[in-house]
């Protein structure tokens, strides 16, 4: 044989070899890509601590781990001081707390830390007072609203800003404050004028029209000159202003009411009559305690949703289906009943103001699925995500796609 044969035949086995060695390299990287996403989902991994805002809502199970995780049977514990402590729908308590979730028969711990790190939200309005009147601090304030629910506590930035009496502008800095100690400050404007300004000015020009009067008719002026010229004066009417706020409710759907929280503008006349002269909507929220809506009441706008959303459920439907391909999995189509139905339970989470697979009326929410035929179906619900990809990530949602 040849060597230049020799060569050739040497270089097709290597050839050959790279090419076997690449493959087995491929092979095993898909399959440890393949169990890691199982491992991911059979092992979950919870996370050493977990930091939340006050008054934020709660958390769900899967949120203290830091992988994909899911569980058929879970419970969920709060501790402080060893006292266990009990979360409805939102962290209305600063500190440190131990969490022991008890999910498949298998104990987890970790911490939970419920902080406050956001300063109040205030609004402030500037304030007019004639010479002499006195002036408090919540005459500036509009609102002041903490996440922590407290009142505000408010102060002026200088403490000589409380006894301003010379006639002037002057800029009046508002300190709001809550109980940890986060603050925030607005500036507004303090206008003193003189008691009698107008009436000043106004005997001033009747004056001079008198004099002029005079000199034009070569004769003196009356005794009653002066006396017409007082009762023509005009004082500042208003000697001090005030703001009182109330709420306003008005029907919105369902039983749903918005809340409206307005500020009214008092102004304090000089006999010590108010009336009031300006107001304001400061702020709206829905309360959702009256909610009554069945599925019939809530089926025309689920359908009509079902349309505006339809580029994000088909998204979804999507990467389901690319996943599964990429599992050797057969694809899913979509059913536009079910898809109606998952838009109907999507309402009653939001206008229920719930989390739960038990719906506002207190039924799991297999019962949706009777009213409209199916006598099994299953239902994944997640909170946070903001994409069709974030919801895909969704521990249980992920295992249930391998799953079918």
């Amino acid at each position: 044989m040849k060597k230049k044969d020799v060569i050739i035949i040497v270089c097709v086995v290597l050839l050959l070899i790279c090419v076997g060695i690449g493959s087995a390299i491929f092979l095993l990287n898909k399959n440890k890509d393949h169990n890691e996403t199982i491992n991911e989902i059979n092992n979950p991994i919870i996370k050493e601590n977990v930091e939340v805002e006050v008054n934020s809502s709660v958390l769900e199970i899967s949120d203290f781990f830091s992988t994909n995780s899911d569980f058929e049977n879970t419970s969920i514990s709060y501790y402080l001081d060893d006292e266990e402590v009990n979360f409805s729908d939102f962290y209305n308590e600063l500190g440190e707390f131990k969490v022991i979730i008890v999910a498949d028969d298998t104990e987890y711990q970790t911490i939970l830390r419920i902080v406050d790190t956001t300063a109040p939200e205030v609004e402030v309005q500037d304030v007019s007072i004639i010479q002499n009147a006195s002036y408090e601090i919540s005459n500036f304030v509009v609102s002041c609203k903490d996440n922590s629910q407290e009142e505000c506590i408010l102060e002026y930035k200088d403490s000589a800003m409380a006894n301003y009496q010379e006639v002037g502008e002057y800029i009046i800095t508002i300190v709001a404050k809550d109980a940890t100690g986060n603050e925030v400050q607005k500036d507004a404007k303090l206008t003193i004028t003189e008691e009698n300004s107008t009436q000043n000015s106004s005997t001033h020009n009747n004056t001079s029209s008198s004099q002029s009067s005079s000199n034009n008719s070569n004769s003196t002026s009356s005794p009653n000159s002066n006396t017409t010229t007082n009762n023509n004066t005009n004082t500042n009417p208003y000697k001090s202003y005030y703001t009182k706020t109330r709420t306003e409710k008005e029907d919105f759907k369902y039983g749903i009411k918005l809340v409206k929280e307005i500020t009214d503008y008092y102004r304090v006349k000089q006999d010590n009559s108010e009336e009031v002269y300006d107001s304001k909507v400061t702020s709206t929220y829905y309360d959702f305690s009256g909610y009554n809506a069945a599925a019939s009441n809530l089926e025309a706008e689920a359908r009509a949703n079902s349309s505006t959303y339809s580029s994000m459920v088909n998204e979804v439907v999507s990467l389901v289906n690319n996943l599964r391909t990429s599992l050797g999995k057969s694809t899913l189509s979509l059913d536009s009943t079910l898809t109606t139905m998952a838009m109907i339970r999507a309402m009653e989470l939001s206008y229920g103001n719930t989390f739960s697979h038990t719906r506002p009326n207190g039924s799991l929410c297999f019962t949706l699925g009777g009213e409209f035929g199916y006598t099994f179906y299953a239902e994944n619900i997640a909170a946070g995500q903001t994409s069709a990809s974030n919801v895909l990530l969704h521990g249980k949602i992920l295992r249930d796609i391998i799953k079918i």
